[in-house]
């Protein structure tokens, strides 16, 4: 059984339909001392259920911490993606994160900022505030 890596939290929301809590597993992002969640599949069900919760959520990690998250606009993610891509590095090597460029993103590896601008509307980004 392997660790999971320090970035790994996991993320509960109440879905948007259903009312029941969701937990999704998910690894957030480091940047300038903000922590973050990056969404590699683009408008997926908990990107929904966080904006229908109006940014309620709770992170797990070493215990519950509640949290509101705040999606970014379209021109304030390429960093944090270009950090997202930067620590896949750091935890997994090169390759991997050459990797996860091509296939979550789309794009080259090693991606230059305006890459990573050209597809930044696909991919929401959302700043945790801890509460």
């Amino acid at each position: 059984m392997g660790l999971a890596p320090r970035d790994a939290v996991t993320l509960k929301v109440r879905g948007r339909r259903s009312g029941k809590v969701r937990r999704i597993p998910i690894l957030r992002t480091r940047y300038r001392g903000d922590d973050y969640l990056v969404a590699l599949a683009g408008e997926s069900q908990w990107v929904r259920n966080v904006r229908a919760a109006q940014g309620d959520a709770v992170i797990l990690r070493r215990g519950a911490h509640p949290v509101h998250v705040d999606e970014l606009a379209p021109s304030d993610r390429p960093e944090i993606i270009a950090e997202y891509l930067r620590a896949g590095g750091r935890r997994s090597g090169a390759e991997a994160n050459a990797q996860q460029a091509r296939f979550y993103f789309g794009l080259e590896p090693d991606p230059s900022i305006d890459d990573i601008r050209a597809i930044a509307d696909n991919y929401p980004v959302f700043r945790l505030s801890y509460l």
